[in-house]
């Protein structure tokens, strides 16, 4: 879903970019459609990030020889990432949804869905975070990792 986002992001600049130096008569609203896109692919892509550990403080403390301290370190991260989850979830709903029927000044888009994005976003990873603990995501030992790229 967060490349879907990027996808039409990146599609919606272009048409932005044709209508406005080609035709001379740019979109009012491609703006702001844009900027509440990267919001949720943010919140997509933060709960996909955390469930693969791919975060960018998972592998900071690697070097540390202990085992019981990398698994103490292990459930920390997993604790802060259960608390922040929740706090976006527990907020994040409540507050998308006392906007009412309130507008973007442009697009007169409903603020209500770029704001449901940190609800579900909270949402996600709540879910994420509980999932790294119950299943830990298990990397193809095929697959390319960033370590492995010179």
């Amino acid at each position: 879903l967060g490349a879907l986002g990027i996808a039409l992001t990146v599609g919606l600049n272009l048409a932005q970019i044709l209508a406005r130096y080609v035709f001379f008569s740019p979109f009012a609203w491609t703006e702001e459609a844009m900027r509440y896109i990267m919001v949720w692919v943010t919140m997509l892509g933060a709960a996909a990030t955390i469930y693969r550990g791919e975060e960018a403080t998972a592998g900071m403390l690697g070097w540390v020889p202990s085992r019981a301290v990398q698994l103490f370190l292990h459930g920390l991260r997993v604790l802060i990432l259960l608390a922040f989850g929740g706090i976006l979830a527990w907020y994040g709903f409540p507050f998308a949804l006392s906007v009412g029927n309130q507008v973007s000044p442009a697009g007169q888009i409903p603020m209500v869905i770029p704001f449901l994005a940190f609800g579900f976003g909270g949402a996600l990873i709540l879910l994420m975070a509980a999932g790294s603990i119950l299943a830990p995501y298990e990397a193809d030992p095929d697959e390319l990792r960033p370590a492995d790229v010179s």
